[in-house]
């Protein structure tokens, strides 16, 4: 994973959940009564990261019996978790439950959300109102535990800026949505340490940014006063209005300065394209009929979120999502060659995307978007641990760090689809050969 040629004929020796040194083949000399695993002709990589994945089953058994074991069969070996119904307490029961090997399950980073009033109604969503609230929140999720806070959407200018301060002076990241009040270079000259879905991003490199940011901002004002009621006709032919428009004024020499600004200031962007996909498939019911949603209980398969509304559209509206699919794809690609850090993250919740599967998918639509398969791999394993400060422990195959490995049948990078090819998969030193995994899977 740090862009140096694949090494042949190794051998990589395991205990107590490390890798204790590894080689060439044949001049290691292993421990007695070692189990010895054949790997001849396959292909070894560190356990992947889903960087965006949510834990919001309903019931805290479902996610036990399905969520986490589905991560872990498919090689993702941890995730980070921007927001679950689920508590503190009961995240840390899990962790401990599978550094105990009693669980099936990747590790997990958890964070805890912030919004404006008016925002996401999820449960575990924070919302405040003024900069004293703002500020409370961050200090209640830095006393509670939480490993980061996720700033969201509808936060006005005052109340992102006293979370940024707060969270400086607690030494908490912040990490999340470019509330719409706010630029998206003036968020990673704060120091907000990663962008997810490229939220803000098609304003912040529009030539009409003031306008149509102003607009957004109205817009956002007359949706906040329905109180919950549906929109009228012309309120939501503004919020199409306005993404045409963005996309029509967009500036290459305003986004490559915001790029160069990004990658001078170590901002990651999570861009989830797979959500995007979806959004952009709305044209196409039978992308929705995915014969991996099986692996889901029944009450989670809420597919109909992406397509319900979508039957009332004009074709013109399904187009101009497509459009906005393109679009986002481009733009992950130009900021991949201007050495933007990017990170592999499904927003995998209930329903789809399916938990696991989907960082697969991703890998595969970043490689669409221009980037080779070893630089895709490196968002879902390098690049992650840098970003979690976990760089001595994760990330790479190298003596002394965990044992979070997939043993893959075919060369990821020759085809990054290969990486859906799993003979084996070592979570926190634990070794689940295909035989297992089959099991695990038909179970759920």
């Amino acid at each position: 994973m740090t862009g140096t040629p694949a090494k042949p004929d190794q051998t990589v020796v395991i205990t107590n959940g490390h890798i204790l040194t590894l080689g060439k083949s044949g001049e290691l000399s292993l421990p007695q009564n070692s189990q010895i695993i054949d790997a001849s002709g396959k292909f070894l990589i560190p356990g992947l990261w889903d960087m965006h994945a949510h834990t919001v089953y309903e019931r805290a058994d479902d996610t036990e019996k399905t969520l986490l074991p589905l991560f872990i069969v498919n090689g993702v070996t941890g995730i980070r978790n921007p927001g679950s119904i689920n508590s503190l307490d009961q995240i840390n029961r899990w962790r401990k439950a599978a550094a105990e090997g009693k669980l099936i399950a990747p590790r997990i980073v958890i964070g805890q959300q912030v919004d404006g009033v008016g925002g996401d109604t999820a449960s575990f969503v924070y919302r405040v109102k003024g900069e004293t609230e703002a500020r409370a929140a961050v200090d209640r999720i830095k006393r509670e535990g939480f490993d980061f806070v996720k700033v969201y959407s509808r936060l006005s200018r005052s109340e992102y800026f006293a979370i940024v301060d707060e969270a400086k002076r607690l030494g908490i990241p912040f990490e999340g949505h470019v509330p719409l009040a706010v630029n998206d270079g003036e968020a990673s000259d704060a120091g907000q340490k990663s962008i997810e879905h490229l939220e803000g991003m098609q304003v912040s490199v529009s030539s009409d940014e003031v306008r149509i940011r102003k607009e957004w901002l109205g817009y956002e004002a007359k949706l906040k006063a329905l109180n919950g009621k549906p929109a009228p006709p012309e309120l939501e032919e503004q919020q199409f209005r306005l993404v045409a428009e963005s996309m029509n004024t967009y500036d290459a020499e305003k986004a490559d300065r915001l790029y160069t600004l990004f990658a001078r200031n170590g901002t990651y962007h999570c861009p989830t394209l797979v959500i995007h996909q979806a959004w952009g498939s709305l044209l196409n019911p039978a992308f929705f009929n995915d014969p991996r949603l099986r692996y889901l209980p029944k009450r989670q398969r809420r597919v109909n979120f992406y397509t319900d509304p979508a039957r009332s559209w004009s074709a013109e509206r399904k187009t101009l999502v497509q459009r906005l699919y393109a679009y986002r794809l481009r733009m992950v690609g130009e900021m991949n060659r201007a050495k933007v850090k990017l990170l592999a993250g499904t927003d995998t919740s209930s329903g789809y995307p399916v938990a696991g599967f989907a960082l697969h998918d991703e890998l595969a639509l970043l490689v669409q978007a221009g980037l080779s398969p070893v630089e895709a791999l490196q968002t879902a394993t390098i690049n992650a641990a840098e970003f979690l400060g976990l760089k001595e422990s994760l990330g790479t195959i190298e003596a002394g760090k965990l044992a979070d490995l997939v043993l893959l049948d075919a060369n990821p990078l020759a085809d990054i689809n290969n990486t859906r090819k799993i003979f084996a998969v070592i979570a926190n030193g634990r070794y689940l050969p295909k035989e297992e995994l089959q099991k695990i899977i038909r179970k759920i």
